[in-house]
């Protein structure tokens, strides 16, 4: 398929749409003040660390979604790249939980900083762009 303009205008209408849920996601997490400060409440791990993951993942996502729409077509049938996906998309998951390893107890705190947390914010989208880019085009003979 060629690239046309409205190409572009689906793909950045669903990059907006993303990224202004990710803004009511996060001032949805912003806003939770916990009782008593107990980390054991279902609420604060949908909240604040569920969510806003989610959010990064998906605002990735869309920013590599011109690049699969391009892809679509007629004679076009679409796979799974698993190679890219295991070499780069697991250890990028692993950072990307980071802060949710921390709070079961999987990882030291030694590993949590500040940069970890903006580390792992950013390996977030880059999960998510790994995601819908691993997806390739297989072309279709008859």
């Amino acid at each position: 398929m060629k690239k046309n303009a409205s190409t572009y205008i689906v793909a950045y209408m669903i990059i907006l749409l993303i990224g202004g849920l990710n803004y009511i996601i996060f001032k949805y997490s912003a806003n939770y003040k916990p009782v008593n400060y107990n980390f054991h409440n279902s609420n604060f791990y949908i909240r604040v660390l569920l969510l806003p993951m989610i959010g990064r993942i998906l605002f990735g996502m869309s920013i590599g979604l011109e690049s699969l729409l391009t892809k679509v077509g007629k004679h076009v049938k679409l796979k799974m790249n698993t190679t890219r996906l295991l070499i780069m998309g697991i250890p990028s998951l692993l950072i990307s939980l980071i802060k949710i390893l921390y709070v079961f107890g999987i990882i030291h705190y030694y590993f949590i900083r500040n940069e970890t947390f903006l580390l792992s914010a950013l390996f977030q989208i880059l999960f998510g762009y790994i995601i819908i880019s691993s997806i390739e085009k297989k072309e279709i003979t008859n």
